[in-house]
C-alpha cells in the first residue's frame, strides 16, 4: 500500500521531580502483546539523569511490564508485573511512583490495579530528570501512542488509583 513513511516520534522534556511523586501513564500498544513476543524489550519510558542513572519501563517477550532502574552504572533489581495480554489501541494504565521508601509500579489492563514495589532510588527524588520516550539511549522504542503523561506531586495511594 501507498502512502506517508512514518516512524515512531522520541519525546524528551527535563522536568523538575519533588521528593516524592507519581508518574500516571495512558498508553495504548500499536498492536497485540503476542506481535512483541519475538521483538525484544519494547521501552515506553525512561527517567533519565545521567548514562549512569536512569529507570526505563519496558514491555518484555515475557508479556511482562517491567520497571528497571541502573544506579552508578550499576543494573538494581528490577519490577516485575504478572504477565499481559492486550489487544492493539486497548488503553493500559500505568502508575510509577517514587518515594524515600519505595519505587513502584502499578499497572491496569481492563482490570483492577497490579501493584510491585521495589527499593527505594534516592536519584529520583527533588532534582531534575529527563523524561523520554523509549530506552535511556533513546533505541527500543516500543510503537504506541501516549494518550496522556502527567506527573503529580506525592505519592497516589493504592486504592486512591483504582
Amino acid at each position: 500500500m501507498g502512502g506517508i513513511p512514518r516512524a515512531n516520534e522520541t519525546l524528551s522534556k527535563s522536568v523538575v521531580v519533588p521528593e516524592s511523586w507519581t508518574n500516571l501513564l495512558l498508553w495504548a500498544p500499536e498492536s497485540r502483546s503476542e506481535w512483541y513476543a519475538n521483538s525484544g524489550n519494547q521501552y515506553i519510558k525512561t527517567w533519565y539523569q545521567n548514562d549512569d542513572n536512569y529507570v526505563e519501563l519496558y514491555f518484555n517477550p515475557d508479556s511482562m511490564f517491567v520497571l528497571e532502574a541502573t544506579v552508578d552504572g550499576i543494573t538494581e533489581t528490577p519490577i516485575r508485573t504478572t504477565v499481559y495480554k492486550f489487544y492493539g489501541n486497548s488503553v493500559i494504565r500505568l502508575a510509577i511512583r517514587c518515594d524515600e521508601s519505595f519505587l513502584g509500579l502499578s499497572v491496569s489492563a481492563a482490570a483492577p490495579f497490579e501493584h510491585r514495589y521495589g527499593a527505594a532510588i534516592d536519584f529520583l527524588r527533588s532534582t531534575v530528570l529527563t523524561s523520554k520516550t523509549g530506552n535511556h539511549n533513546g533505541t527500543g522504542l516500543m510503537s504506541c501512542t501516549i494518550l496522556s503523561d502527567k506527573l503529580y506531586e506525592g505519592v497516589i495511594a493504592d486504592d486512591i488509583l483504582e
